[in-house]
């Protein structure tokens, strides 16, 4: 993410502007957005999209969605909540955010009650 500078000048009788992008923030932490089949078995997860993990929490926390922690290793659910479809939503957080106490702890979360159908305010940049 980067930040706008503006400075404005003279020069021969017409005013000009020059941008400079700035780095802003260089030790965001990201986060892994997933989605998931629910499953264990091979080729139930995409690849994943990556978002700071700030903006994921205010997100979740707009929409009223809860997260429920799964654990250190990818997220296996109950047989009754695996889908066919990749329709579960999990994020992964590899390093905490000091600002962020809706994932206190590194690991998987699944985003209950979020279908894939829904969460495109997820992954939007």
């Amino acid at each position: 993410m980067s930040a706008i500078q503006v400075v404005f000048g003279p020069i021969v009788d017409f005013p000009i502007a020059i941008f400079t992008l700035l780095p802003m923030n260089t030790n965001t932490v990201l986060g892994m957005i997933y989605c998931s089949t629910g499953g264990s078995e091979e080729g139930n997860t995409d690849s994943g999209t990556s978002r700071p993990l700030a903006v994921i929490a205010s997100r979740i926390r707009r929409h009223n969605l809860e997260v429920v922690p799964m654990g250190t290793e990818p997220p296996r659910l109950p047989a009754e909540r695996v889908s066919l479809a990749r329709d579960h939503i999990f994020i992964e957080v590899t390093e905490l955010e000091p600002d962020v106490s809706m994932f206190p702890e590194p690991g998987f979360y699944w985003v209950s009650k979020l279908p894939l159908r829904d969460a495109g305010f997820l992954f939007a940049p």
